[in-house]
């Protein structure tokens, strides 16, 4: 016989029923119409707080949310407007925080970071920061570093090379990186310190960060020719910055030891580096399904070693005039996962499918 829920329970039970059908800006009008409702809100409904995903965000509808924010566990609050000084009074208020998510928030700043930091210092796993620009330093996240899992700073133009790097060398636990259009931040310098730091890394992107300097090759080569176990990376983003008119002096040298320590890639973004040839496509692990060789000139004219890449599903090669189309189809003929296939902007069709074009 089942036991009879106690009333409160009850109450709890068929107020959060009744919460999964309401919208946010409608259960804080609810929370603003009395005592009761807001009481009651507060007390029953921490799943209905737990994530929230709050779009365009304005000052007004962030400070609404102050009562509750003790509740958050996910925040998903993308292309806020609101205002530096509210952000950082709604940080004060959290306190179980795990992932915060403020991509394109144009008035998010490192100071207000820190306010997040202090506050769930114990908790917080991820941090998406995408395009807002007011984020200089991350050195506040040391605080997180022995836990972090995510940390996505694409386009956050003031990033340096060292702040970056002072971060992520503590933070075991790292399984995505995002730094692309960065460019202030060294490629290299990153790939070589969380191939050496973060063995959890799965997802590295640093395309168009910085510059590739003459001794690329040398260091790649000295850090990854001595790695005895293999790296967990599935997706590497190393493209130029300028992927249509780049002299990278990145070679064979310095990416085949990265390619050969990473033996689980699945997608690989080499834009830009016209110095790669041959001997690039011979060493790729054979478990790639995405290739981008946008701008590689010297790979475009010689594909047949891209044959033994069966698991192949997307190729891009883009401002590559010399590519053999003739070679490309035969590519297509022979591997039945290669659906999607862009060269100099014009899609292959296959006379079974029709291909879409990869940018």
């Amino acid at each position: 016989m089942t036991t009879p829920l106690p009333l409160a329970a009850m109450q709890d039970e068929m107020l959060n029923a009744v919460l999964a059908f309401l919208s946010l800006d409608e259960v804080i009008s609810l929370a603003c119409a009395s005592k009761t409702l807001r009481a009651g809100l507060h007390a029953a409904s921490i799943d209905f707080w737990r994530h929230l995903d709050l779009a365009n965000a304005t000052s007004s509808s962030l400070r609404q949310l102050v009562p509750f924010a003790k509740h958050i566990q996910t925040l998903t609050c993308m292309k806020s407007t609101a205002s530096e000084e509210v952000w950082i009074h709604f940080a004060c208020h959290t306190q179980l925080l795990q992932v915060l998510n403020v991509a394109g928030s144009k008035h998010f700043t490192d100071v207000a970071l820190v306010s997040f930091v202090d506050s769930n210092a114990d908790s917080l796993v991820q941090v998406h920061a995408d395009n807002c620009a007011y984020i200089a330093t991350t050195l506040s996240l040391a605080k997180c570093a022995p836990r972090l899992r995510v940390l996505s700073f694409n386009r956050c133009r003031q990033l340096t090379t060292n702040d970056m790097i002072g971060l992520v060398v503590n933070a075991p636990q790292l399984t995505v990186l995002n730094l692309k259009g960065c460019p202030h931040i060294n490629p290299v310098a990153v790939l070589t310190s969380v191939a050496s730091n973060c063995p959890q890394l799965h997802t590295l992107t640093l395309g168009g960060s910085g510059r590739f300097a003459k001794d690329t090759d040398l260091h790649l080569a000295s850090a990854f020719n001595s790695f005895t176990t293999s790296l967990a990376l599935e997706c590497l983003d190393l493209s130029c910055s300028n992927p249509f008119g780049s002299r990278s002096p990145l070679s064979n040298d310095g990416l085949v030891p990265v390619l050969r320590s990473s033996p689980s890639l699945k997608a690989l973004y080499l834009k830009g580096h016209s110095n790669l040839t041959r001997d690039v496509l011979d060493a790729m692990p054979r478990g790639l399904t995405t290739l981008d060789l946008t701008g590689c000139t010297q790979l475009a004219s010689d594909l047949n070693a891209l044959a033994d890449l069966k698991s192949l599903e997307q190729l891009v090669m883009l401002w590559c005039p010399n590519v053999d189309v003739a070679a490309v189809q035969l590519l297509q003929d022979t591997n039945a996962n290669l659906t999607k296939v862009d060269v100099e902007a014009t899609v292959v069709a296959e006379s079974t499918t029709q291909l879409v074009g990869v940018h």
